[in-house]
């Protein structure tokens, strides 16, 4: 499956569209910018995102074991339940986000990965400063240089982390 963005939207943050519930699978979206979209419960299983935009976008519920999020760009979103095992997310950043709500604030808008599961997924270089991890599940991931600083963790999840190779 290959979703074709039309051009008037790429790019656009929140204008992508809601993509819940939908059967996405081996969908090819690398290098595209889908920032602040909704793909809750959705099916993205070894959906293609390399490199994407997805800052701000809401993946609550949604599949996406075996997808390839390498250099992907999560910043500020929402995978809180998700399912990611056996992903790619090599370098990619999953960490809070400025949200600009005028000219004069900006909000910093935390990434969610309450109670997502991480099993077996590449997470070699993964940036997660400062998100929300309660609950996460990492058995067996690649944590190597994974980058989990400011992020309130239970012993043995930030034990299980520096093994791993990763940094808190």
């Amino acid at each position: 499956l290959v979703l074709r963005v039309p051009s008037a939207l790429a790019g656009r943050k929140g204008a992508c569209g809601d993509f819940s519930g939908m059967d996405m699978k081996d969908v090819i979206l690398a290098g595209t910018n889908l920032s602040g979209a909704k793909f809750r419960k959705a099916i993205l299983k070894f959906a293609d995102l390399t490199g994407a935009t997805l800052m701000f976008c809401d993946f609550t519920g949604a599949d996406l074991s075996g997808a390839n999020l390498t250099e992907a760009n999560l910043d500020g979103s929402n995978l809180s339940d998700a399912r990611l095992a056996r992903a790619k997310l090599s370098r990619a950043s999953v960490k809070p986000a400025e949200l600009a709500t005028s000219e004069a604030i900006q909000e910093l808008w935390p990434a969610n990965l309450r109670r997502a599961d991480f099993t077996g997924a590449d997470l070699t270089e993964a940036n997660f400063d400062s998100a929300h991890v309660e609950g996460i599940r990492l058995r067996q991931a690649n944590l190597a240089r994974s980058n989990f600083a400011g992020c309130r963790l239970e012993k043995e999840l930030s034990d299980l982390i520096r093994t791993g190779g990763g940094s808190v």
